[in-house]
């Protein structure tokens, strides 16, 4: 008698569970990018990749290949001429058939695309020509609701949602499509591929791509290591594995969302939610028309002022617009950038990074606000870029030291304090003015006179917000001359 046995591989945790007549195996292995083969005769061996790009192969027999939403980019090849075999694709219940676009290559390899998103999988060889490539392909493609696609639909779905092949070269391409569904392939070098209004599929291969998106249906394949790339779109979108930035266009209320990678996502001129998801990542006002009001801190809708009302979630760094923006941070450790302009920033709680750039910019510092780092490089003449400490913090409460080539302004008896990176390497890296709120002022000329004065000393010990008298009979005269 024959039996046919069934059991399920996973990436995650990899699980076989047989009949007691058969000798079960079980192993772990962690997330990630594997190959993994199946082959145990009469098993039906069902292979989920689970997240990472996968390597497949079932082997002899039936085998089942799953795949779910984020699961990214596997690749199927197995080799069965067995009589009797039926190779079958399952999709998660959250995928259905409309999700879901068919294209092939001129080598016969067929790959489907999860719209919206760079999760894919390609099945090697399934549209290769004579019987012996026929043990390559794929028999059927099943969904959660019940439909099935066979070989003869799958087939015709692929010469349907394939369109021309628009294919570049390994230079610096501007590929465009048709009004109709098109397959455009950048090969190497910097590439922008525009596709147009169907649903297409576009590959920019190696090198810094922009894809160009204006419908949901559009599939975008981009491999692990591939360059730095960028989805310009004007629909909400969401970034899939290996893609960094996502740019949205035009003026509608559309929202973006990224992936695990460090991502920049570019609102625009609409209402956007702008969500990072996991990995260190930076809401961009770039393209602003106007300057922006912007707060990490924030848990709803913000008015930004100049772009639109938008949510911010997942987000750790803020890059400004070329006009006079106020960025502030939240309680994690930000990078917040100004651009042009003159800008204000404010790092809130946490180890902040403030980078002002050109323009007059304005640091703010209060108690509480943990140890900042502020990062200048503006030798344009006549500027002005000013630390302004909060009210509760006089002059004579800041301690003033060099620490290699930086600059440490430390609010004493706290753990708060302020690093002038590269102050010692040149104007253009330090700020012209320290500003109290009683309205007292420190030029940048003067700094090194209280450097130099403070280094006979030693930092007041935590909790002693006050000079001690002795301090205060050598530092009065100093502090009386130098702030202003």
């Amino acid at each position: 008698m024959h039996t046919t046995f069934r059991t399920t591989l996973r990436f995650a945790l990899i699980a076989i569970a047989i009949n007691a007549s058969v000798p079960t195996v079980c192993a772990e292995v962690s997330p990630g990018e594997y190959e993994m083969s199946g082959g145990w005769g009469s098993l039906i061996v069902i292979l989920e990749g689970g997240a990472g790009n996968d390597y497949l192969n079932g082997g002899a027999g039936s085998d089942s290949y799953r795949f779910a939403r984020g699961w990214g980019q596997d690749t199927i090849m197995a080799y069965d001429t067995s009589p009797g075999r039926l190779d079958a694709i399952e999709f998660d219940a959250g995928i259905a058939a409309s999700d879901i676009v068919v294209s092939r290559s001129d080598v016969g390899h067929m790959t489907l695309g999860l719209k919206g998103s760079s999760d894919r999988i390609t099945v090697n060889y399934q549209f290769g020509f004579g019987e012996v490539m026929r043990g390559y392909r794929i028999d059927q493609i099943r969904f959660a609701d019940g439909t099935a696609w066979n070989t003869a639909q799958i087939e015709t779905l692929a010469k349907v949602a394939s369109g021309p092949l628009i294919r570049g070269t390994p230079g610096n391409d501007t590929l465009n499509g048709t009004p109709g569904s098109d397959t455009l392939e950048g090969l190497a070098g910097n590439d922008t591929l525009d596709a147009g209004a169907a649903e297409d599929v576009m590959s920019g291969g190696a090198g810094n791509d922009m894809y160009v998106v204006d419908t949901a249906g559009d599939v975008v394949i981009d491999l692990a290591n591939e360059g730095i790339d960028t989805i310009a779109s004007s629909v909400s979108w969401t970034l899939g594995q290996n893609l960094e930035h996502l740019w949205l266009s035009g003026r509608d209320n559309i929202n973006a969302t990224g992936n695990e990678l460090a991502n920049v996502l570019t609102a625009n001129a609409g209402d956007n939610v702008l969500d990072g998801a996991s990995g260190t990542d930076t809401a961009s006002y770039h393209y602003s028309a106007a300057a922006v009001t912007v707060s990490l801190a924030a848990t709803g809708a913000q008015v930004t002022g100049g772009s639109g009302t938008d949510t911010l979630l997942n987000i750790e760094r803020l890059l400004g617009s070329s006009h006079n923006d106020t960025l502030t941070g939240n309680a994690s450790s930000n990078m917040l950038t100004g651009g042009a302009g003159n800008d204000t920033l404010d790092g809130g709680a946490g180890n902040d990074t403030l980078i002002g750039g050109a323009g007059n910019d304005t640091y703010r510092m209060a108690r509480g606000q943990g140890r900042d780092t502020i990062i200048e490089d503006d030798a344009t003449a006549g500027n002005k870029d000013v630390v302004q400490f909060a009210s509760g913090i006089t002059a004579d409460q800041l301690w003033f030291r060099q620490v290699g080539n930086n600059l440490e302004v430390s609010i004493i008896g706290t753990e708060d304090k302020l690093t002038l990176n590269s102050w010692y390497a040149g104007s253009g890296y330090q700020v012209e003015e320290f500003r109290t709120s009683d309205g007292h002022v420190l030029i940048d000329t003067q700094v090194q006179n209280l450097v130099q004065a403070m280094a006979s000393f030693v930092p007041p010990a935590a909790g002693q917000t006050t000079l001690p008298q002795a301090y205060q009979n050598n530092l009065a005269p100093l502090l009386a001359a130098d702030w202003r």
